[in-house]
């Protein structure tokens, strides 16, 4: 119950920034918008971002560090190998790295099972070099599944993060090339990672601190205007409050009261007028000129009644 009121707070002010942002970026009152049932949309959705942006990545530290021993035990203390043991710090991090690769296999395969091959890529790796460089192979069978449930919850929630940010921030994904991709978020995991080479209490400290640092810079990332916007625009289009070209019935409240240049005729339908709504609160309307991004005039009282628009298969009919 704690942790769902700390949620629904953080959401609450969160999805309250991002209206702001969205008010700001868009040239819109946000009194507006925070007097209307928007903001609660707005956080329901921005709970999904604090959990996929922070609280996540968070979580994979946590679950790296609870498994940092099972991973000393399993890959150096039980190890075959003398020098396994003797380079305790480079062997856990070159298990980090060959294990934080499956981001390659989720953006650069071209498979229709990619994803399954993703969940299944740790948890082998872990099986096959703990086979090779442990002792008594049969040992670490319980400390292994323990060791894989953590892994694909790891890869899990990873993936829940790359998910969600890459269908709020569609602009920023299709300018970066997907080896490039794959390459960021195998760096990002494998950083994520780093607090598990910590052995004992001591070093136990180090990871807290991440934890606090990551948070800190994630608030930082969240909060601002670039990230903030582009989310705030996402959310609107899926809660229909940024419309865009719709068309109305061309009656005389329409014709009076708006300015002839934000009006568009409807070809075949007379009756019909194209409005490009930038955004619309109850009978408030922001209304984009052609040619233009953002809102440049906010009219009321319009009583506009809204229809569908004729399809292209009822112009080529006709």
């Amino acid at each position: 119950m704690k942790v769902m009121q700390i949620v629904t707070f953080l959401a609450a002010i969160y999805g309250s920034w991002m209206l702001f942002s969205f008010a700001k970026e868009n040239n819109i009152k946000y009194t507006d918008l925070v007097g209307s049932s928007f903001i609660i949309s707005f956080g329901a959705l921005s709970a999904a971002a604090i959990l996929s942006i922070a609280l996540f990545p968070s979580l994979i530290v946590i679950l790296s560090h609870v498994n940092s021993k099972n991973n000393y035990k399993t890959l150096v203390f039980h190890s075959r190998f003398t020098i396994v043991k003797n380079n305790k710090l480079k062997t856990l991090l070159a298990y980090n790295l060959i294990i934080s690769l499956w981001p390659f296999i989720h953006i650069l395969s071209k498979e229709h099972h990619a994803l399954i091959l993703t969940l299944l890529y740790p948890p082998l790796i872990h099986l096959v070099l703990s086979v090779l460089l442990n002792k008594n192979p049969i040992s670490i069978i319980k400390p292994s599944a323990i060791q894989i449930m953590t892994l694909t919850m790891e890869v899990i929630l990873a993936l829940i993060s790359i998910i969600f940010l890459s269908s709020f921030i569609k602009s920023i994904y299709s300018e970066i090339n997907d080896g490039v991709l794959s390459l960021i978020f195998s760096i990002v995991f494998f950083l994520l990672k780093h607090p598990g080479l910590s052995t004992d209490n001591k070093k136990a400290k180090v990871t807290t601190v991440i934890i606090v640092f990551l948070l800190s810079a994630e608030a930082f990332f969240m909060f601002s205007f670039p990230f903030s916007s582009n989310i705030g625009n996402t959310i609107a289009k899926s809660i229909d409050l940024k419309l865009g070209e719709k068309c109305f019935l061309a009656n005389k409240e329409l014709t009076n009261k708006i300015p002839v240049e934000y009006i568009n005729n409807v070809t075949l339908d007379d009756k019909l007028a194209k409005l490009n709504v930038g955004t619309n609160v109850g009978d408030i309307y922001y209304l984009i000129k052609d040619k233009e991004d953002k809102p440049s005039i906010r009219l009321e009282g319009l009583h506009l009644t809204m229809k569908n628009c004729p399809s292209k298969k009822s112009r080529e009919v006709q």
